[in-house]
């Protein structure tokens, strides 16, 4: 397993532990799940925009740069909204996300993609699933 495979999968354990102390923490306990949940998502997904400067070539790197800090901005923003709707405008925040990824990496790669940018959105397109399996699962809990 190539290390941003591990580090992607091992990403999840903070999401299913801040679930899991959602569903079953005790009373006075040191943080709050639901906002700790809320907190990790936007910073996973700022995290994952920054990368999107890495796809960049030199003709679209300044639009990639703007996307990225777009996309930043909105996981922002989401920490302010009702955990109800950062929750959700974070998952679909996800989607877009990777279908920008895909769309960046793809069109501005060699037509001749290597193996490792295939395996690279493979991985990222099961994480996004994983994730917004993850937000559902937390929004019906607030419910």
């Amino acid at each position: 397993m190539k290390t941003y495979q591990f580090l992607g999968y091992a990403g999840l354990i903070p999401f299913v532990i801040f679930l899991g102390l959602f569903q079953y923490s005790p009373s006075g306990l040191f943080i709050e799940p639901l906002q700790a949940f809320t907190f990790y998502s936007a910073m996973i997904f700022s995290f994952i925009a920054g990368t999107l400067w890495r796809s960049g070539s030199s003709a679209n790197y300044k639009s990639v740069q703007v996307i990225s800090n777009v996309f930043c901005l909105y996981a922002f923003v989401c920490l302010f909204l009702s955990p109800f709707y950062a929750l959700l405008f974070l998952s679909f925040g996800y989607l877009v996300l990777f279908l920008a990824e895909y769309l960046i990496t793809t069109t501005h790669t060699n037509n001749d993609t290597n193996n490792e940018t295939q395996d690279y959105l493979k991985m990222r397109f099961k994480l996004t699933i994983a994730v917004n399996i993850l937000h559902s699962v937390a929004i019906v809990f607030l419910l």
